[in-house]
């Protein structure tokens, strides 16, 4: 019936957006990420940036699973904090602070 081709509209959905956008249900509908950017807002782990250290090589984002770019903004709701842009950056120009 026409229940069934609703089912196959969302998971071919589902499968345009995996390849299209890094961790799109993460992004999109994960109801942990909704809490995880809730409590982002008064974290006590916050990231700084050395721009003087900063070879701006870009690999901070090309390995961050939420596609954020240190750069522009350090702290975003859509953070994780799984650390993977501070161990990549070759001069340490990224940082955690309690």
């Amino acid at each position: 019936g026409w229940l069934y081709w609703v089912k196959i509209g969302i998971l071919l959905l589902v499968i345009v957006a995996a390849m299209a956008i890094k961790r799109p249900f993460c992004r999109v509908v994960c109801p942990i990420g909704a809490v995880y950017s809730f409590f982002n807002k008064g974290s006590l782990m916050r990231m700084t940036f050395d721009a003087g250290t900063c070879t701006n090589c870009g690999m901070c984002k090309r390995v961050c699973p939420m596609n954020i770019d240190p750069h522009l903004n350090q702290n975003q709701l859509e953070c994780i904090r799984c650390h993977e842009c501070v161990d990549a950056c070759p001069k340490s120009g990224l940082k955690f602070r309690a």
